[in-house]
């Protein structure tokens, strides 16, 4: 094995994340930045009104938001399709886990009004209300986010080592209590430089904090070992449906996406049945 998978390996193991400096170059970096920025600038366009008060932006895939550039929209999906973003996850995959599914897209950006602080959570949470059902899901399966910051970036915070076991006490007050972004005991910030990835475990305790300055530009990708979370969180097909998008991508990246197509196209035509009822 290579010796930097097993220490990134051996990390995952224990805490539940780890860091690849300079994961991308500079230029990487400032190409990739200009199509996330297309989806940052259209949707901030559209809320001009009110103020876009939401800290990241989901589903950049909707083709929509590349109308005048497709390129941009292809280099998204080659960058999330790319071999090299995904043998550092699928190197974590546990015996007899299924394939490496894509699921998501966000894009995280700072405030335009007002800071605030995340509540704690784990992804596994959102549309189990009951606690012991998470516990299982979450011991069951496993959900990835690949994050790689364009500018300076320390807004995550996450508790090292909580993706291998169920909250304690206090955790769990804070979590799922009446205060849920208070201060989180053992919590660490994970600070990335331009450039820099951070893998971390979807179903670990985290938390998000926001603020208006210094800016915010970072992308993130969520994979899960299967699909993540079919039924009321599935994702949407976005641009799936376009077999001249797909046509257009390198045979690797292609390949991959049909899987997540063929995962998930059940549920988009339940999905759909459900709309006409």
């Amino acid at each position: 094995m290579d010796p930097l998978a097993g220490e990134q390996s051996a990390s995952w193991a224990k805490d539940g994340y780890f860091i690849v400096r300079n994961f991308l170059s500079p230029g990487d970096v400032r190409e990739l930045r200009r199509s996330c920025d297309i989806v940052l600038d259209k949707i901030r366009g559209e809320s001009s009104a009110l103020g876009h008060v939401t800290a990241n932006i989901a589903y950049l895939t909707e083709p929509r938001y590349f109308a005048a550039d497709r390129s941009a929209l292809l280099r998204l999906l080659e960058f999330a399709g790319a071999t090299r973003v995904r043998h550092l996850i699928e190197n974590l995959a546990r015996s007899g886990e299924p394939p490496l599914l894509f699921h998501n897209t966000q894009y995280f950006h700072e405030q335009m009004n007002g800071d605030w602080d995340g509540n704690w959570h784990r992804d596994s949470q959102f549309g189990m209300p009951n606690p012991e059902v998470e516990r299982q899901f979450a011991l069951t399966t496993t959900a990835v986010h690949f994050r790689v910051a364009f500018v300076s970036d320390d807004r995550l915070e996450f508790v090292p080592g909580s993706h291998a076991r169920w909250d304690g006490a206090e955790e769990f007050q804070i979590r799922k209590g009446p205060v849920q972004n208070g201060s989180m005991p053992a919590s660490v910030r994970i600070a990335l430089e331009p450039g820099d990835a951070c893998v971390f475990h979807a179903w670990g305790i985290h938390r998000g904090t926001y603020r208006r300055i210094p800016i915010r530009r970072t992308l993130d990708i969520i994979y899960g070992f299967g699909p993540c979370r079919p039924g009321p969180a599935t994702p949407p097909p976005t641009c799936f449906g376009d077999g001249e998008i797909l046509g257009s991508l390198s045979q690797d990246a292609r390949c991959f996406f049909e899987s997540f197509i063929s995962a998930y196209r059940p549920y988009w035509s339940t999905a759909a049945t459900e709309d006409r009822k």
